[in-house]
């Protein structure tokens, strides 16, 4: 009974997890994706370059950052509220799903586990050349540890939560110690390391679940907080049902919308701005891009290059707003209206223009800081102008069909 209920659980997770996916990872945002992984490789192979042979403060720095990303992965039980009780009889028969549980949540941990020992691999041993097999060694030695993470995770459901309190922290510390040893000496003082304390992992689990009872109440409960967190990120991108934008007074943002002036000519606009200014999700997207875009003009290198991610990053945007026209389409006062369709048309291009001209502003403050020249200048300028026109010359169709 309980393996066809986790593969009922399975394929209903994967079903709602790849309608969400589909949605997050659209064309725009995969775009942004490309352009933020590609400037990060380039910026991570120019450290790389400026990084000695045998500068040793690499191997606390690279243990750091791989003992602290042990913790990323959090077991997925796939249990619902409903559970407590009417799985409660058979709390007993449950271990056997818990199993499926671990090796199926330990799938992207591991995956994660070995892209980063992989993208560690030219500074390992402070730079220097280090064969293929020492970086074998340092992935073998990460999955052991995610594994122990993992067990004491298991471990913790039968009412043991010192196990995910107590043992969790300091295994990663163990982690970091045992790592930082094993680049500046032999990765496989860590690969022995990590047996030991995946042995011991295992050891702690097999005793608590022989010993105590599983508390299937508080596993429910990890579950929820699991996906909550989940869901609050596709929240930032869709509607989650159950989960909306919500909507905030934002009263330190009244003075900006202080200027329209009220009046049937600017019905549209006051209702937009107010939209756009309270939800979570529109401000937030904004804020968001304008960010990370303010971010990568610190790794590009030439004026050119921050021209481009630049343009890339204000069209995107852009894109992303154009929901906002038909934000109100379910209101009924909103078709009562007598106004023309073209008045919310012309009202959304006014807003976001402000918005992307503003974001281009930030934008080019943060190139100019870090490269400081006329041409820099002037290509910021331009990108200020470009925004201005993206609105108007390139989205009018879809704004017009957002509220059809």
């Amino acid at each position: 009974m309980m393996r066809e209920l986790w593969r009922s659980r399975l394929v209903s997770h994967e079903k709602d997890q790849s309608r969400y996916l589909s949605r997050v990872f659209n064309d725009h945002f995969v775009i942004v994706l490309l352009v933020l992984f590609g400037a990060l490789l380039y910026a991570y192979s120019q450290f790389v370059k400026g990084v000695g042979n045998h500068a040793l403060w690499t191997a606390p720095l690279l243990a750091a950052v791989l003992s602290l990303s042990l913790p990323l992965g959090r077991l997925a039980t796939l249990l619902q509220r409903a559970d407590t009780i009417f799985l409660l009889p058979r709390t007993g028969q449950l271990g056997g799903y818990l199993q499926r549980a671990v090796r199926y949540s330990a799938v992207l941990p591991f995956v994660l586990q070995i892209m980063l020992t992989l993208a560690a691999w030219p500074l390992m041993h402070g730079g220097a050349f280090v064969p293929l097999w020492w970086v074998g060694v340092q992935a073998v030695t990460q999955l052991l540890f995610k594994g122990a993470d993992l067990a004491l995770q298991f471990g913790s459901l039968y009412f043991a939560p010192q196990l995910r309190r107590i043992w969790r922290p300091l295994l990663v510390l163990c982690a970091f110690i045992a790592s930082t040893i094993g680049f500046l000496l032999n990765p496989l003082v860590a690969l022995l390391v990590a047996l030991l304390v995946l042995a011991l992992a295992l050891r702690m689990q097999r005793q608590a679940r022989q010993q105590r009872q599983l508390d299937l109440l508080t596993t429910v409960e990890l579950e929820a907080s699991r996906m909550g967190s989940i869901y609050r990120f596709y929240n930032m991108f869709t509607d989650v049902p159950g989960l909306g934008g919500g909507v905030r007074r934002r009263k330190y943002l009244d003075p900006l919308l202080s200027g329209i002036k009220q009046g049937p000519g600017n019905s549209w606009l006051f209702l937009l701005s107010r939209g756009f200014v309270r939800s979570q999700e529109y401000l937030g997207l904004a804020v968001r891009l304008t960010v990370i875009a303010a971010v990568l003009m610190w790794i590009c290198s030439t004026w050119y290059l921050s021209a481009a991610v630049g343009v890339i990053f204000v069209y995107l945007l852009a894109v992303q707003l154009v929901p906002l026209a038909g934000r109100y389409r379910d209101v009924v006062f909103t078709h009562m209206y007598p106004l023309p369709d073209t008045q919310r048309v012309h009202a959304w291009t006014q807003l976001v223009r402000v918005v992307l001209m503003v974001s281009a502003l930030v934008i080019g403050v943060s190139a100019f800081s870090h490269l400081p020249s006329v041409t820099t200048a002037i290509a910021m300028l331009a990108l200020i102008f470009i925004a201005g026109v993206i609105p108007s010359a390139f989205l009018t169709r879809r704004v017009q069909n957002a509220n059809k």
